[in-house]
C-alpha cells in the first residue's frame, strides 16, 4: 500500500514533506501534485462525496497512479475499495499522497482538459510546422520513431534518410495521436489512435504554408508498433502549382518516351508501371495518365480507383476506395462500379486480389484501356505478379492483353557544385568499387562523378544530391515474347530472349530491347550526374547482370529455335 523506495526516488522534492502515515507522502498545495494523465475517479462514476474524499490519478508511466485522499479514519474504508479497484484493473499505486480536502483538487481536475487542449493545440501546430519544414527541403517522407525515452525524428530527401532534431517521448506519442486525428474519418483504419497494438493507416489534406507559398498536400499516415515503441511515416504528396513533371523531366530519354506513345496510343490493353516501394511509380502513372489526356485531347474519359487518391491527375475522375470498419477496402466492388459508369481507361492504384485482377482483365478484354502500379523485382517479374493475382496467362499470351510493363528505379542526382571526379573520390572509395568502376567505365571513368559531402555547400545543405532521376527497363513485347508469357516455366527463357536484343520492335522501340534499368543507371553515371556508389545501392553490383552475349550463349544450348526464328521474323510483322 505505500510508496515504494523507487517510487519515493523519483518523487518531485514538492512531494517529499512531513510523513502523516507510513508511506504517505503530504501535500500542502494543489500545484504540487504529480504530473498526471487523467482523473481515474471521475472515470470510474464514483459519487461526487466520494469524489470529495478520494481522487485517483492515472501517471505517465504505464499503469501506474497515485491515490490522493485525506487520511481520515472514516475515509479508510473508501481507500480499502479503491485498492481492490486498482488491483481489478492490473493498475500499479506508485504514490499515496495526503491532503487535507480533495475539493481543492476538483477544480484542477475540471481544468485539466482545457489545458490538455491546448497542449494538444501547440502539437498539432508543431506537427503542421514539421510538415512544411520537411516540404521545403523537398522531403517525401517523415519518419518519427517512439521509443521508451524519445521520439526520433527522420526525412527522407531524393531517397536517403536524413536525421532531425528528436521530441520528447511525450510529444512524440502525442503528435502521432494528434495526427490521427487529423485525417479523415473515411480514412482511417480504426475509430482512434491505437498504434502500440495494430497497423494503422489514414490520409491528411492540409494547405500548408511553405516559404512565402501555399502548398495543398495530401499526407498519408501508417504507423506500426514495433518494440518498446511505435512508428509512423508520414508520406507527403504536395499538389504542384505546375502540374504533373514530364517523362523527361522524371528521367527517360528518347526512345523510352517513344515506346511509352506507343503504348498510350493502343485502343486497348494493360499499361502497369512495376518497382518497390518509393520508387516513383505513382508519380510516373500520373504522368503518363496526364499525356494519356493530352493524346486523345480530352475525348476519353479516365476513371481511377485508389486507396486513396494521392495525386490529382488533370482530365481524370478520381475515386478513394473506402475501407470497411475492419480496414478492408472492396476494390472489386468498385471497379464494377467504375466499369458501368463507361469509362474509356481505368486505373486502379493497385492490383491487391485476385478478384480485382480478373475484373481488370474482363475490361482490357471489352476494349477498356488499363493501368495499374505492381510491386515486383522487374518487368518479367511484373508477368509472374499478374498471374498471382488472377490474369490468365492463355489471356497474356495472347499478346492483346499488356500493352508493355515499365519497371524503374529512382537513383539520386548528384548536386552539380560540390561532387567529385575520380581524382579527389579515390581516396575513400573500396578497392572493390574502384576496380569494379574501372572495368565498367574504361577511359570513360574521367568523366564519372561521386558525391561530394562539403557542409558548406548552400546547394544541396551537404547532402551531396538535388534530386533523382528514373532508371528504366521497358517492355514492349513482340508476339514471339508475348507467347512465352503463357508459362511460368519460361520466365527465365522470356529474360535471356529479351536481354539478348532479338526482340523485334519498332524503330523508335529498338533501343529499349534489352536494356535494363541498371544498365540505364550506369548510363547516366558515365555522363557524370548520379554516382556509381548510389547506382550498386539502388540497383546492385555494377556488373551483376548477365549481358547479351551471354544470354545470347544460353539460349543457343535452351531454345537454338529462337535463335533461328529470330533471323527469319520479318519486319512487316513487328506490333505498330
Amino acid at each position: 500500500m505505500g510508496t515504494s523506495s523507487q517510487g519515493a526516488a523519483r518523487m518531485p522534492p514538492a512531494l517529499v514533506g512531513k510523513r502523516f502515515h507510513p508511506g504517505l507522502e503530504r501535500i500542502e498545495v494543489v500545484r504540487d501534485l504529480p504530473d498526471y494523465l487523467e482523473n481515474l475517479t471521475a472515470k470510474w462514476q464514483f459519487s461526487y462525496e466520494n469524489q470529495l474524499r478520494i481522487a485517483v490519478l492515472k501517471l505517465h508511466e504505464d499503469r501506474e497512479v497515485a491515490v490522493l485522499w485525506t487520511n481520515r479514519s472514516e475515509d479508510y474504508p473508501l481507500y480499502k475499495m479503491v485498492l481492490q479497484r486498482l488491483h481489478e484493473h492490473n493498475l500499479h499505486l506508485e504514490q499515496s499522497l495526503q491532503i487535507e480536502t480533495v475539493e481543492a483538487v476538483l477544480a484542477e481536475l475540471a481544468r485539466k482538459p482545457e489545458a490538455q487542449a491546448d497542449e494538444e493545440n501547440i502539437i498539432r501546430q508543431q506537427a503542421i510546422d514539421l510538415a512544411a519544414r520537411a516540404l521545403s527541403e523537398s522531403a517525401s517522407d517523415i519518419h518519427l520513431e517512439v521509443t521508451s525515452k524519445t521520439c526520433d525524428v527522420w526525412f527522407r530527401i531524393h531517397g536517403d534518410l536524413f536525421r532531425q532534431p528528436s521530441l520528447s517521448r511525450t510529444n512524440g506519442e502525442t503528435m502521432t495521436n494528434v495526427l490521427y486525428w487529423m485525417a479523415e474519418a473515411t480514412s482511417r483504419t480504426g475509430s482512434s489512435p491505437d498504434p502500440t497494438n495494430t497497423p494503422q493507416d489514414a490520409k491528411i489534406e492540409r494547405t500548408i504554408k511553405v516559404g512565402s507559398r501555399l502548398t495543398k498536400t495530401t499526407i498519408r499516415y501508417a504507423s506500426i508498433p514495433v518494440e518498446a515503441g511505435w512508428d509512423v511515416t508520414l508520406r507527403l504528396l504536395p499538389e504542384s502549382s505546375e502540374g504533373p513533371r514530364s517523362l523527361e523531366q522524371l528521367g527517360y530519354d528518347e526512345a523510352e518516351i517513344a515506346a511509352i506513345l506507343r503504348m498510350l496510343s493502343k485502343p486497348r490493353g494493360y499499361l502497369g508501371i512495376v518497382g518497390t516501394t518509393g520508387s516513383g511509380k505513382t508519380t510516373s502513372l500520373q504522368s503518363m495518365l496526364t499525356l494519356y489526356h493530352k493524346l486523345n485531347d480530352g475525348r476519353k474519359k479516365t476513371r481511377t480507383l485508389e486507396d486513396p487518391v494521392e495525386l490529382r491527375i488533370p482530365g481524370a475522375r478520381q475515386t478513394s476506395v473506402r475501407r470497411d470498419a475492419n480496414g478492408n477496402a472492396d476494390f472489386p466492388t468498385y471497379l464494377k462500379a467504375t466499369l458501368r459508369n463507361d469509362p474509356d481507361a481505368l486505373m486502379v492504384g493497385e492490383i491487391r486480389d485476385e478478384e480485382t485482377g480478373k475484373v481488370l482483365q474482363q475490361a482490357v478484354q471489352t476494349g477498356h484501356t488499363g493501368f495499374g502500379t505492381l510491386h515486383a523485382g522487374d518487368v518479367f517479374d511484373g508477368i509472374d505478379r499478374l498471374a498471382d493475382l488472377g490474369i490468365e496467362r492463355s489471356i497474356m499470351a495472347s499478346g492483346d492483353l499488356i500493352t508493355g510493363l515499365i519497371y524503374q528505379r529512382l537513383v539520386p542526382v548528384l548536386c552539380p557544385h560540390c561532387k567529385l571526379d575520380i581524382n579527389h573520390a579515390m581516396p575513400v572509395l573500396a578497392r572493390d568499387h574502384l576496380e569494379r568502376c574501372q572495368r565498367t567505365f574504361g577511359a570513360g571513368i574521367t568523366n564519372v562523378r561521386w558525391r561530394g559531402h562539403d557542409p558548406n555547400c548552400k546547394h544541396c545543405k551537404g547532402r551531396g544530391i538535388v534530386d533523382q532521376t528514373v532508371a528504366a527497363q521497358i517492355l514492349y513485347p513482340d508476339r514471339l515474347l508475348a507467347s512465352m508469357f503463357g508459362r511460368s516455366d519460361e520466365g527465365a527463357i522470356a529474360r535471356a530472349y529479351w536481354r539478348s536484343g532479338l526482340v523485334r520492335v519498332p524503330d523508335d522501340v529498338q533501343p529499349t530491347v534489352g536494356r535494363t534499368a541498371l544498365d540505364q543507371a550506369i548510363k547516366k553515371a558515365k555522363w557524370g550526374s548520379v554516382s556509381p556508389l548510389d547506382v550498386e545501392a539502388r540497383l546492385g553490383r555494377l556488373d551483376s547482370e548477365a549481358s547479351p552475349a551471354e544470354e545470347r550463349a544460353f539460349l543457343s544450348m535452351r531454345r537454338p529455335d529462337l535463335l533461328l526464328g529470330a533471323q527469319l521474323f520479318e519486319k512487316d510483322s513487328v506490333p505498330a
